[in-house]
């Protein structure tokens, strides 16, 4: 995914809320940003879009937080440590979305509709209906209340299937590539560990970059997870991924205060 102002500032942001800091200076934007090589005029000039668009706000003069339409994204985002809670044991039923009577000429409901979607896991059984395993904690209940967060249209249909034919059954199952999960899963965190070696063998600014990127590759892998259930990938694999992850993430956040020159407890106002 590319670098722009505009995704800095909001992973910044998002992080910031993660760790219970919800505003942060604009300052530290700009030197967030610098490290990528924006200017301060670019930031603020993409920090004066993001808030006439809603992505953010400003509670008082020089201080940032996310605005209300980012903060249920950045929640789910930023919850990577605690996926497997969102997890039940499966009993072989599937949640189903029905979507083939709602409009497909309205490019930014289409937008919300996909991204809520994949955020959930779910992929296309047949035109007009998504499924996914039913091993999501809340099961449809919970699923549809999360979608509509997530930008799902109200008229969306979602409900559980059970007793599909067993062709479907194994076509439900063939939708998820569980063999290229799991080796993402073994990849990254292989590549955390390579990382974490080399970290104090490089410049401070270059092994910042490093650690930006590849913690938000990481982590917005776990997001996207569509946390299958263990008939079809194994637990352990994910659980391993999160808890390198959860160690790299550490050791980047010491890396990050230190190029700032700041403790902690110095970010947030």
């Amino acid at each position: 995914m590319q670098v722009t102002a505009k995704s800095l500032v909001t992973e910044v942001l998002s992080v910031a809320r993660a760790g219970r800091q919800p505003s942060v200076r604009v300052s530290l934007l700009i030197d967030a940003c610098a490290l990528f090589g924006f200017s301060a005029n670019t930031v603020r000039v993409t920090l004066a879009k993001m808030r006439a668009a809603g992505d953010v706000d400003s509670p008082s003069r020089g201080l940032y937080r996310l605005g209300p339409r980012s903060r249920d994204l950045s929640d789910r985002v930023m919850g990577w440590r605690r996926v497997a809670e969102r997890m039940t044991a499966w009993d072989g039923s599937w949640i189903g979305v029905v979507t083939g009577h709602l409009s497909r000429t309205d490019r930014p409901a289409l937008g919300r509709r996909g991204r809520a979607l994949r955020l959930l896991g779910f992929r296309s059984l047949e035109d007009g209906l998504y499924v996914r395993p039913n091993n999501l904690v809340g099961g449809v209940d919970e699923a549809r209340a999360t979608l509509e967060r997530l930008g799902l249209e109200s008229r969306a249909l979602v409900t559980r299937l059970d007793e599909l034919a067993e062709e479907d059954t194994a076509r439900a199952l063939g939708l998820w590539d569980c063999k290229a999960i799991i080796v993402g899963y073994q990849d990254l965190r292989l590549r955390l560990r390579d990382s974490m070696r080399r970290r104090e063998e490089l410049p401070l600014e270059e092994s910042m970059r490093e650690a930006f990127l590849l913690g938000r590759e990481v982590i917005r892998w776990v997001a996207l997870d569509p946390l299958l259930p263990a008939q079809m990938v194994p637990a352990a694999e994910r659980d391993a991924l999160v808890e390198e992850m959860v160690r790299y993430d550490e050791n980047g956040r010491r890396l990050w205060w230190r190029y700032l020159g700041l403790t902690e407890s110095e970010v947030a106002a």
